[in-house]
């Protein structure tokens, strides 16, 4: 198993991490130097017919909230908007 450098006697004693035997030390680290969130939850996609059966594709809680007045299937549940 390959640790990072300095690591290796840090994975040697621990519990688990010492049963994998040959840990090697990397001289070179590769891979994920950073991390950022993607800030989509307000972008949900919501799956809207009408009592016709006209699908619409709404991305967002702003737009559902605007639909109006009428029922709705919105994710297979009645919408009933006043």
């Amino acid at each position: 198993m390959h640790v990072p450098k300095g690591t290796a006697t840090l994975y040697k004693d621990a519990d688990y991490w010492k049963l994998f035997g040959n840990i090697v030390e990397d001289i070179k680290l590769s891979g994920v130097t950073e991390i950022r969130a993607d800030d989509s939850s307000d972008k949900e996609l919501f799956t809207v017919y009408d009592l016709q059966g006209r699908k619409m594709n709404i991305t967002d809680r702003m737009q559902l909230k605007s639909l109006n007045k009428g029922i709705y299937i919105v994710n297979g549940k009645k919408l009933l908007v006043k």
